[in-house]
């Protein structure tokens, strides 16, 4: 059975308590914030209305100006922590929502932030929203000349992030480690290299059209010319940015730290970068890379990249480079993209010769299933897996894949769904999707006797927290049932709504019996959490 909902703390109680009474006053009139923020300002430390601040993402994100409302009692200069998204990736702002939040953190003097995220969505229709996100940066600005830039550790700005930002972290940050500014085309080239440089106006970027030695054109720049954010920066994601090759370029040459860009870049490969400076440095180039997205890999290019980034250890690439892929000795990390294209063999024979090494790895748009005995052959250390599958397991019980703890995948046939319940003992999270195992050939039934079958083979799977099955299938009510009595730590089971033997009425009792049982489980039905459940305090992450 899962466990039970915990008894809450003294504190914990008391900090539910104070933040409902907050939600319930700014809902009534907005009159009242100006008052409860001196009230909670004098009465409250910054370490509880941090917590205060967790609870109010996580529960009001999805209501944005009472967020604000919120945020304006409870933020001042002493709270370390801001993602007003509560961690929820879809969870973002309009431009005039993400304006307001910036003259919030102004009005609050919120400097003392380390972490802060902020994701806007613009809306191409809108033609104002780019000019929106600009005036409302300058409020950002004087934050960060306030005293924010040298506090920050980690700064997310999704769309929002422009080249006088860039400016003043690289002047004014020594702690920054995390830059997110995903999506921004208001940065460029000239935002990076005022990034980069304390005197950019001195360094001059090489014109458009330049067909010379783009690296030595910067071979001049000495580490004092650097500004002081350079020697702290470990990740840098310019993703959908005005940046050229050039920009990344300027990014591995002046911060030696860099371990991550954090994805593609529009139009190009890191790769091409690396292979620029390797060709000006003879081959002696050494970078702290660890994470490394390209999809034209060559063998000569993987071998020289494998040269100037020793340390990587993550990879994305396509199934047509898998030949390459073996160069990279201390991989532990792969997600491949099929491209729709069989490449099947080719990921066979790498996984034989290089899998042991393996705790990641994710297959992209195959068309044809990876058997599920063969990656438990050749990758006994997977951790996360995210693939399409085939294929039973027919060896020790238990030992199909020892440390499997997370696993995304899509099947056809009832026998990969079943081994992976019985034979991964260390499984804490499954999601799966049902689509045709060979095209033409259908998809098998899951029923309750597959659910019922699985567990009294592997009757207590110890670590099993997620259950999640996304495609229709015949399980009902009662496979949720052996679920909770088989699962001791299980706490979401979904998609509810795609389960065609479940009904409404199902849902209620189900929803009803977790209520009576005291157990801290959710189920998800219909885009819905149930059963509805109090506030509960979230603590700061440490």
């Amino acid at each position: 059975m899962p466990p039970f909902v915990p008894v809450q703390s003294l504190y914990s109680s008391c900090l539910t308590t104070v933040f409902e009474n907050l939600l319930e006053s700014v809902k009534k009139t907005s009159n009242t914030v100006e008052h409860l923020r001196k009230v909670i300002q004098s009465s409250l430390h910054a370490g509880i209305r941090e917590h205060l601040i967790h609870i109010t993402t996580a529960h009001c994100r999805n209501n944005i100006y009472v967020l604000l409302d919120l945020l304006s009692i409870l933020l001042d200069q002493a709270v370390k922590q801001l993602d007003h998204s509560g961690g929820d990736d879809n969870s973002c702002l309009r431009a005039e929502q993400c304006s307001a939040l910036l003259s919030t953190l102004e009005q609050c003097q919120a400097t003392g932030l380390q972490e802060l995220t902020v994701k806007v969505r613009l809306d191409p229709r809108r033609a104002g929203d780019i000019e929106t996100v600009s005036s409302a940066n300058v409020s950002f600005h004087r934050v960060l000349r306030g005293g924010l830039a040298a506090n920050l550790r980690s700064l997310v700005l999704r769309s929002v992030c422009d080249n006088e930002i860039l400016r003043l972290l690289g002047r004014h940050c020594p702690h920054l480690r995390h830059l997110d500014a995903t999506s921004s085309w208001l940065v460029d080239d000239n935002g990076l290299r005022s990034l980069c440089f304390k005197e950019q106006e001195s360094h001059t970027l090489p014109p458009d059209g330049y067909c010379g030695d783009t690296c030595g054109w910067f071979s001049a720049i000495q580490p004092s010319d650097l500004n002081i954010c350079c020697r702290s920066l470990q990740e840098v994601r310019i993703q959908d940015t005005n940046t050229s090759e050039l920009g990344v370029i300027m990014l591995l040459l002046f911060i030696p730290n860099l371990k991550s860009l954090g994805g593609f870049i529009y139009y190009r490969n890191v790769g091409d970068a690396i292979m620029n400076l390797s060709q000006h440095y003879d081959g002696k180039l050494k970078l702290n890379l660890t994470d490394l997205w390209d999809t034209c890999l060559s063998p000569e290019k993987a071998s020289i990249l494998s040269a100037a980034a020793p340390q990587l250890a993550s990879l994305y690439t396509r199934g047509s480079w898998l030949h390459s892929v073996g160069s990279f000795s201390h991989l532990v990390a792969l997600t491949v993209d099929f491209d729709f294209v069989d490449f099947s063999p080719a990921l066979e024979s790498y996984l034989i010769e290089h899998g042991q090494k393996l705790q990641k790895l994710v297959l992209v748009d195959q068309i044809h299933s990876v058997d599920v005995s063969m990656l438990a052959e050749n990758c006994p250390c997977l951790k996360e897996l995210g693939a399409k599958l085939e294929g039973g397991w027919y060896g020790e019980a238990g030992a199909m894949l020892p440390q499997l703890v997370i696993c995304r995948i899509r099947v056809g046939a009832t026998e990969t769904l079943h081994a992976l319940l019985v034979h991964t003992p260390r499984l804490e999270h499954l999601e799966v999707v049902l689509e045709e195992e060979n095209y033409g050939e259908g998809v098998e039934v899951v029923d309750d006797f597959l659910i019922s079958q699985s567990l009294a083979e592997n009757p207590h799977p110890a670590h099993l927290r997620v259950f999640v099955l996304r495609s229709e299938c015949n399980l009902t009510a009662l496979s949720v049932q052996l679920l909770i009595s088989s699962c001791p730590s299980l706490r979401f089971i979904g998609d509810l709504h795609s389960w065609t033997g479940i009904s409404d009425s199902d849902i209620e009792q189900l929803a009803q019996e977790i209520v009576d049982r005291n157990m801290d489980l959710m189920l998800s039905y219909r885009g819905n959490l149930l059963p509805p459940r109090r506030v509960r305090c979230l603590v700061a992450k440490t």
